[in-house]
């Protein structure tokens, strides 16, 4: 079966260190800022992504991060990380995305 670049594990330190502290983010999202245009939020050139709310997003995002307290850590469960490594490789197999899988 594939294996991703990053661990389940690896992911969930992730999270947790930002449930820890959720401010952490807002130093990164509001160097971002200035990336926006329009609706498009440029990374690096060639790489964008294109959303559907824009900067108005990010900065509602900046001030909920600002209020949030920080919250208990998420544990991992095995059974749903190999469901959702399962459901990933059923999705690039028939080229899709989303949450609904061919089975």
């Amino acid at each position: 079966m594939f294996e991703p670049p990053i661990s389940p594990s690896d992911i969930a330190k992730h999270i947790n260190a930002i449930r820890a502290n959720p401010r952490i983010l807002v130093p990164k999202l509001e160097k971002q800022l200035p990336n926006f245009k329009g609706k498009s939020l440029t990374f690096t050139p060639g790489f964008s992504l294109a959303t559907v709310e824009g900067a108005p997003l990010w900065k509602e995002t900046i001030e909920f991060l600002r209020k949030q307290k920080p919250m208990p850590p998420l544990t991992l469960h095995k059974g749903l990380c190999k469901s959702a490594q399962e459901h990933v490789v059923d999705l690039a197999k028939h080229n899709m995305i989303g949450t609904i899988g061919v089975n």
